[in-house]
């Protein structure tokens, strides 16, 4: 994701995190972040996060 622009990155953020169960984990790569994104998931570790 880090060549989408901010638009395109949360779009496919909030599909990604409709389809995750309750309590889901969504890992990212090491050069990716969520920082600045619009998102409803929650910061665990670097390049960790949960539904």
């Amino acid at each position: 994701m880090i060549y989408f622009d901010i638009p395109t990155k949360e779009t496919v953020i909030h599909k990604l995190s409709k389809v995750l169960k309750p309590e889901g984990y969504f890992i990212i790569g090491g050069a990716e972040s969520l920082n600045g994104l619009k998102h409803s998931l929650k910061y665990i570790e670097p390049s960790v996060y949960r539904k």
